[in-house]
């Protein structure tokens, strides 16, 4: 449970602080469509941080985990967002 809330709290800083921004930027200046999209967006890019993290610390292929907690990270960044 600490791990999936941990990891929703990597997503939000991923898509929110100053410094992940910059470097998004910095890596996809030529990049368009998909990976752009996929780095950009807080429930995909926590989906695959989580899940490939539990695939090649654990081996353990966690599908259900890592909806939870992407979904939770999206909810975080709004209220986040709204100031809340």
């Amino acid at each position: 449970m600490w791990t999936i809330i941990g990891f929703a709290c990597v997503g939000v800083l991923w898509i929110a602080s100053e410094p992940t921004i910059r470097l998004r930027n910095l890596i996809l200046r030529t990049h368009q469509g998909i990976w752009r999209r996929l780095l950009e967006c807080a429930m995909c890019s926590t989906f695959h941080i989580y899940f490939w993290y539990q695939l090649f610390v654990f081996q353990n292929i966690d599908i259900l985990g890592a909806s939870i907690c992407a979904v939770l990270s999206e909810i975080l960044l709004q209220k986040l967002n709204s100031g809340i």
